[in-house]
């Protein structure tokens, strides 16, 4: 910026307009041009832009005239609009449009955001991305031996346990059948038996149960119905099973008929 505004000068106008560039610069930021915080160029710019130089051809104004930084890019700049500006190794000045919710680090001030900013506006698929490619570069250098052997074996582990879009998975396991032992069958039993003496209960109770439910007895016939349907289910697929489990485990009712869930036309309770 500076050198564009001393070149646009007569040649004996340039020397004393740079001083004035460079000292506006030093007085204002407090330092020489390339220690000039990068978060700071813009103001840096925009001091350049409003010094008045000796010698400097303001020419008539009939048209609009550009912002100074606009006129160094050529065009006007957009509403919202970044540019950073900084010096290539030819100590020449370079301009050019960066996005505008980026930030300007050095490589270990970035990896030290990521590990220590909870809040930073990162996307985590973006976090994710970043873990594999740096542990893909950390295995193309493995073979100089430049990470310790349990830092990159820890790095490997995570990545290993999260699942990548395309990654082959192998067949879907298929659930092993339960199987149930002599006591297990014994005390279904069991369950089953007390279930429909609920059951035989409930229906000899019910004109009471229908009377009491002004006081919140309500739902019973529903829930011993309920029973009703689990014991049913439970005779047709184990019924002899069950009863030989709870005869040997001596859990046998031999007046209850369990199978009298699902015919009703049989009493649950044996005469």
């Amino acid at each position: 910026m500076v050198k564009a505004r001393v070149d646009s000068l007569p040649q004996d106008k340039r020397a004393k307009a740079a001083v004035k560039c460079w000292s506006a610069l030093k007085n204002t930021f407090g330092c020489t041009y390339k220690k000039i915080d990068p978060n700071q160029f813009t103001d840096a710019v925009s001091l350049v832009a409003r010094l008045e130089l000796e010698g400097e051809f303001l020419g008539k104004d009939d048209q609009p005239k550009l912002e100074p930084f606009a006129q160094i890019i050529g065009r006007p700049l957009k509403p919202i609009e970044r540019w950073i500006v900084y010096t290539d190794g030819s100590d020449k000045e370079q301009y050019r449009p960066i996005p505008i919710d980026s930030f300007v680090m050095t490589p270990a001030k970035l990896l030290y955001v990521m590990a220590n900013t909870p809040d930073a506006p990162i996307p985590t698929q973006d976090l994710f991305d970043f873990v594999v490619a740096a542990l893909s570069k950390l295995k193309a250098i493995r073979s100089a031996r430049a990470v310790p052997q349990e830092v990159f074996n820890e790095g490997a582990k995570m990545v290993a346990q999260r699942f990548l879009e395309g990654d082959f998975l192998g067949k879907e396991p298929k659930p092993k059948p339960i199987t149930l032992n002599q006591l297990d069958l014994a005390m279904l039993y069991t369950f089953s038996s007390a279930a429909m003496q609920l059951c035989d209960m409930g229906e000899r109770m019910k004109p009471a149960i229908e009377a009491l439910r002004p006081m919140g007895l309500f739902g019973v016939n529903a829930r011993l119905e309920s029973c009703r349907l689990a014991v049913s289910h439970f005779y047709k697929q184990m019924g002899p099973q069950m009863e030989a489990a709870a005869q040997k485990e001596k859990l046998l009712n031999e007046w209850m008929d369990l199978g009298a869930a699902e015919d009703r036309s049989r009493p649950i309770i044996r005469g």
